[in-house]
């Protein structure tokens, strides 16, 4: 995957969060699998990583890429409907990392996002936020469109997570990492 100077890079995010060989993890609104399939490549055959979007558009995206790149008994794809609690029927306490990449401000229930997220990570597991920054860019979504880092942290505390760790993955964006 091409890189352009200044945005994220997965790679060091995942191995920053811990992402290990042999582990769970999903990417709650994967997209286009920016982060799925880096995350794929390093849990490994020993592990899975879920794909989970809302567009199938996006998922058979995946499907193609993970497919090219020698990964299909790895990435598993789910579509679910992240603003319906339970919608991506995983089990609970299923994974080692969870991942809200960049989709928390696309939704009007980012609550139901978190709470699913919650869920379906295990006890000693961790859940990945990444998203805008408030300021004014020249691109990506409009700063009244955001969720800032404090509301973030509400959503969190609210659920009663613990935050680990924060720092910005980028200049554009803020990480937030958490455990139940």
């Amino acid at each position: 995957m091409p890189r352009i100077e200044g945005f994220i890079k997965p790679e060091e995010v995942l191995d920053r969060v811990g992402l290990k060989q042999g582990m769970k993890t999903a990417d709650l609104g994967c997209g286009a699998g920016f982060f799925i399939l880096p995350a794929a490549k390093i849990v490994g055959e020993k592990g899975v990583a879920y794909a989970i979007d809302i567009q199938q558009s996006a998922l058979s995206g995946v499907e193609d890429k993970a497919h090219m790149e020698g990964l299909d008994d790895i990435i598993k794809m789910v579509w679910a409907d992240l603003e319906v609690y339970q919608s991506t029927k995983l089990p609970d306490n299923t994974l080692d990392l969870a991942m809200l990449v960049d989709v928390l401000f696309q939704n009007d229930k980012p609550q139901e996002i978190f709470k699913e997220a919650k869920r379906i990570t295990k006890g000693d597991g961790k859940i990945l936020i990444i998203d805008w920054k408030l300021q004014d860019l020249p691109f990506g979504p409009l700063p009244d469109n955001r969720i800032s880092e404090h509301k973030v942290k509400e959503l969190a505390q609210d659920l009663g997570l613990d935050l680990l760790d924060s720092w910005d993955p980028s200049p554009y964006h803020y990480a937030l990492v958490y455990k139940k």
